[in-house]
């Protein structure tokens, strides 16, 4: 072997063992990223860049997406890709392409695992030439799905807080803002950055000692709930908010402040402001109602009651707290047929007004009508609203009209009486002219010591009777000839007794005159009201045998007249007064007593605008009254 040979062997074997040396160096080297990619935390897999094929993944990123060990190779790197609004290949494709042009690519990216299970990791992505798969992407992913979710519910939290209608707010144990949400400048007028440092009861409460009254409560409970305090905006106007509000501690439980909501209720409190007074004024509208206006429960209870219900049946509040029930207000022997409409209204039949006896506190009685409906709540009947109304007045006019028609009745009967009188009037005195005619001449003709005899006096008495007879039958069916006007009662009734003092004075009558100086002038004709008062006062002489008492007065009361006869004679039956009015009708003997003199009196205040009216007892006496309109 020559020199030149040995020496060339030499280096051969020497680069032989060089090669040799960096091919062990390079596969513990590979050995040791082999050991390394597998004991990663990460997950690591390799993409073949020519065909985007994966060649290797780590067990870290086989469990990582659910795979068994080598399940993943020769799978296409899409596989990996969770779809959204693009395929799982679209995406694929997009970072693919990114790839090649830049060499690299980072960012996150929503993958799946093997059971459908979509997730979110970080990856960083890089080319590099393997050397037994040649040319690859080498990705590295870190499930950050956590920390996403963490972020997410943080930017949630963050859009939530600026996005707050309510304000929240953080504040130091001076009450100075720390932390305040961006609808501070809703609310108060103040954006969040000019609010920090801010004072509470310095700078926001209109009465700061209210801010105290917080922090009293706050302190007692630990906790505030439903605070209302009036607050002062930026602009100086002021406006009513509702807190909510507790301590806040830090992780040792050591108090750092106070945190809490606040929202602006000036709109509730003006409508609750409007409700009271809307409340309040259906009340005292409700209180003027001359009605009874009332709600109760199922059981009969009062639940609301108006002012005219108290005073109507004389209860009191305390009453109802007591549980004063509705059916008390009625007499014992209707609660049952009440009771039984109540429940007949609550099964929803409509009664429409029903008459009862109400019952007042101290026993007096009186008519009602009561009109009711159910008070329905959730589509069920939970009690009765209704309205009784007090009818006495109703009644009295129903009797009134009664008393109306009876006048109207004897009103047709005294014209018809009239009319007969009238015509019988004329029958009787054309001849009655003949009798009396002709007796004066009779009587002339006889001699003088015949003329004093006592059967020719009561021949003119009979004849003078039967010629005032036919007057009063007149007068019944004629009217008026003389004008009507103002006349002084008074004066006619002095008039009246000066023409009948005398007779008065010797059937021992007293008369007590109470004569009101204050009394107006009333329309009528004197000499008809004359006729009237005599009559009258004729009446009261004629019941007082032996003497009496006889009471005329004048005055004026609830706008009217009043003209008072009252003797105390021996009275009138109740079986007479109530004709004593109708022609023809007396309770004196024939020879005393026609029966027009009542009848013709009351036509005469009649046809004054006025009314007659006589209240007697037998034993007792009579009382006139007579009451004209002023005019």
């Amino acid at each position: 072997m020559t020199k030149s040979t040995y020496e060339e062997l030499e280096r051969s074997i020497k680069e032989l063992e060089k090669a040799k040396a960096e091919r062990m160096r390079m596969e513990k080297t590979i050995r040791l990223q082999s050991e390394v990619l597998e004991n990663m935390a990460e997950g690591v897999y390799l993409i073949r860049t020519s065909d985007g094929v994966i060649v290797y993944a780590n067990p870290t990123f086989e469990k990582m997406f659910g795979y068994d060990s080598g399940e993943l190779i020769n799978k296409h790197v899409s596989i990996v890709n969770a779809p959204c609004e693009k395929s799982s290949e679209e995406i694929a494709r997009e970072i693919i392409q990114d790839l090649k042009k830049k060499g690299t690519w980072s960012g996150e990216i929503r993958n799946i695992r093997k059971d459908g299970t979509p997730f979110w990791c970080h990856a960083n992505v890089s080319t590099f030439v393997h050397h037994d798969y040649g040319e690859v992407w080498v990705s590295v992913h870190e499930d950050v799905t956590d920390r996403k979710m963490a972020e997410d519910e943080l930017k949630k939290y963050r859009v939530l807080f600026e996005n707050l209608q309510d304000l929240f707010y953080r504040a130091d144990t001076d009450g100075n803002i720390i932390l305040i949400s961006p609808s501070c400048e809703k609310i108060f007028g103040y954006a969040s950055e000019e609010a920090i440092g801010m004072n509470l009861a310095d700078d926001f409460y209109v009465y700061p000692e209210k801010r105290k009254e917080f922090l009293t409560v706050l302190k007692d409970k630990g906790y505030v709930e439903d605070f209302e305090a009036e607050i002062k905006k930026k602009d100086g106007s002021t406006i009513w908010v509702s807190t909510n509000a507790h301590y806040y501690t830090d992780k040792e439980g050591n108090v750092l402040g106070v945190e809490g909501t606040t929202r602006d209720v000036t709109k509730r409190k003006k409508v609750e402001e409007a409700l009271r007074v809307s409340e309040q004024r259906f009340r005292e509208l409700v209180d003027l109602l001359p009605q009874t206006v009332c709600e109760i429960d199922l059981a009969g209870n009062f639940t609301f009651k108006n002012l005219h219900g108290f005073e109507s049946y004389g209860y009191t509040q305390k009453d109802i707290d007591k549980g004063l029930n509705a059916l008390q207000l009625f007499i014992p022997e209707e609660r049952d047929k009440i009771n039984e409409n109540i429940q007949r209204i609550l099964s929803g039949e409509k009664l429409g007004g029903n008459e009862y006896t109400a019952l007042r506190k101290d026993g007096s009685r009186f008519p009602v009508i009561m009109f009711c409906s159910p008070i329905i709540y959730k589509n069920k009947p939970v009690g009765l609203r209704g309205i009784i109304v007090d009818i006495t007045e109703r009644k009295r006019s129903e009797k009134s009209l009664n008393e109306y028609r009876k006048q109207i009745q004897q009103s047709e009967r005294l014209a018809a009486t009239g009319r007969l009188a009238a015509s019988i009037a004329h029958e009787i005195n054309n001849p009655l002219q003949a009798i009396s005619a002709n007796f004066g001449f009779l009587v002339q003709a006889l001699p003088d010591n015949f003329k004093e005899n006592n059967s020719i006096e009561q021949v003119k008495i009979s004849v003078n009777r039967i010629k005032n007879t036919v007057k009063q039958l007149l007068d019944i069916h004629h009217s008026k000839i003389e004008t009507e006007q103002k006349v002084n009662v008074n004066e006619v009734i002095e008039s009246t007794l000066n023409l009948l003092k005398n007779q008065l004075m010797i059937d021992k009558i007293k008369v007590n005159r109470k004569l009101s100086t204050n009394i107006p002038l009333t329309r009528g004709i004197a000499q008809e009201l004359l006729q009237v008062f005599m009559n009258l006062i004729l009446n009261a002489q004629g019941a007082m045998k032996g003497g009496g008492v006889l009471n005329i007065s004048t005055n004026v009361k609830d706008s009217k007249l009043q003209i008072v006869f009252r003797d105390n004679g021996c009275g009138i039956s109740e079986g007479d007064i109530d004709y004593i009015f109708d022609p023809f009708y007396t309770t004196k003997s024939k020879m005393l007593g026609t029966g027009l003199g009542l009848s013709i009196s009351k036509g005469i205040v009649q046809s004054f605008g006025g009314e007659i009216n006589v209240k007697s007892q037998i034993g007792k006496g009579t009382t006139f009254l007579i009451t004209f309109p002023i005019s």
